[in-house]
């Protein structure tokens, strides 16, 4: 059972990695409208001690035109190597909404270590 989750899981991760911006949620929301401007605030918030805020503003990035979030794809890289594996995953997933060659490239990197924590978890 772990092994046919870990699997279904890591399937969905390289559905998201591929499609990258395809996926992106399009809508009309007021919290997806986030201008140039906000960037540098969620890029902070990205790089803040909460961990709830960083989540936050990772969500929020994954939401927004992939063109604009493009600009933190360097600092959502390096929440990749952060030590909880919440932000780890929340990262993954904005970087693969962002889909640029680079966020691909980390994410692909990532994942066997976004499934070892999972199994891990999973094993407790």
């Amino acid at each position: 059972v772990k092994t046919a989750l870990c699997i279904l899981w890591l399937m969905l991760v390289l559905v998201l990695v591929w499609l990258g911006s395809s996926l992106t949620i399009h809508s009309q929301d007021p919290g997806t409208n986030v201008g140039r401007s906000s960037i540098g605030e969620l890029v902070q918030q990205l790089e803040s001690g909460s961990i709830q805020a960083r989540i936050d503003a990772s969500y929020t990035l994954s939401r927004i035109d992939p063109l604009v979030a493009a600009v933190a794809v360097p600092v959502l890289i390096q929440a990749l190597e952060d030590k909880d594996g919440l932000i780890r995953a929340a990262s993954a997933y904005t970087l693969s909404q962002i889909g640029t060659a680079q966020a691909k490239s980390a994410v692909l990197h990532i994942l066997p270590r976004l499934i070892n924590t999972l199994v891990n978890h999973n094993s407790d």
